[in-house]
């Protein structure tokens, strides 16, 4: 009988989450040891300050009110309302980096705040950790019921995935290694591309933006770089114009117990201190002079406080 897995687990600490990636949990070695059947063992991470929230881009969000039958026209319209006012309002602003394409404009977009289709994602564990308790390092209310999470992402198993059981590819028309590769994307995705010739455009692109797909975008921030961040793509349309936009909530997909995993950290104010011990502050992950003024002014203050008494 086979054993039935397992993707959420309840942590109190860090040493849980290393014990697992190490795979001295039988409980979840299937998932970040591998089965045998796959050698992808690459893991993204995404730390989420309530652990109800949905696995979905808040461009998706914020059409919440809008039903299956006009979602979709309304998010192509927004996204594109989106991106021709903030192009035409930041342009003179763009000093260091001007978006070479539609992606590079989306991944600006999504750096400076804008509601896009990419969800964010970080190729390293602990800074997903801060994102998840991010409100806790600096002090804001929360509500105790609203225990923060992270999520462990397999990238390149859920682009196989979702290429098999939502686009209906075969073995030979899925370029597993390259998959998550922006040029790859964009074949997946042309509208992403200011090349005016798609000649070259593979079978793939009958299919593009019908499903969420992993993908690495250039550092072209040192916030990015900070925070070793990556993307989700969600899709702007579907085959099934009626078909709801859950479906394509990261949650949701078909074998995502393949590709996710999820840790509930049940006791944040404890773990947040060790993270803070360990060396973890705000301005590693947003190196800009406002991260280091409250740093700063903790510092001191607590060093005061420590000296009088």
């Amino acid at each position: 009988m086979r054993e039935q897995r397992e993707n959420l687990r309840i942590i109190k600490g860090l040493d849980e989450f290393i014990s697992d990636l190490s795979g001295k949990n039988p409980r979840s070695n299937y998932f970040f040891q591998g089965d045998g059947n796959n050698s992808y063992q690459h893991f993204w991470f995404r730390g989420v300050r309530n652990h109800k929230f949905s696995l979905s881009p808040r461009i998706y969000r914020k059409l919440n009110h809008f039903d299956n039958n006009s979602f979709w026209s309304e998010l192509k319209d927004k996204e594109e309302d989106i991106h021709e006012e903030f192009s035409r309002r930041c342009y003179h602003l763009i000093k260091d980096f001007y978006p070479e394409n539609k992606f590079m404009w989306l991944s600006m977009m999504q750096h400076y705040g804008m509601a896009t289709r990419l969800l964010d994602w970080t190729e390293e564990a602990i800074p997903a950790f801060f994102f998840a308790l991010e409100k806790y390092f600096i002090g804001e209310e929360v509500d105790d019921n609203d225990l923060p999470c992270v999520w462990v992402l397999k990238p390149e198993v859920m682009n196989v995935e979702v290429s098999k059981n939502i686009l209906s590819l075969s073995e030979e028309e899925i370029d597993i290694n390259n998959l998550n590769k922006i040029n790859n994307i964009m074949k997946l995705d042309p509208s992403l591309s200011e090349d005016k010739d798609k000649t070259d455009i593979t079978k793939r692109a009958e299919f593009h933006n019908k499903a969420p797909f992993s993908v690495t975008s250039p550092y072209n921030t040192e916030r990015i770089k900070a925070q070793a961040g990556t993307f989700v793509l969600f899709p702007k349309e579907s085959s099934d114009r009626k078909a709801s936009k859950e479906k394509f909530y990261l949650e949701n997909l078909p074998n995502n117990e393949k590709f996710l995993f999820k840790y509930i950290i049940c006791n944040p104010y404890a773990f947040t201190q060790k993270l803070k011990q360990i060396g973890v502050k705000r301005s590693l992950y947003y190196p800009e002079i406002p991260s280091l003024s409250p740093e700063i002014e903790e510092m001191i203050f607590l060093k005061s406080s420590l000296v009088s008494k």
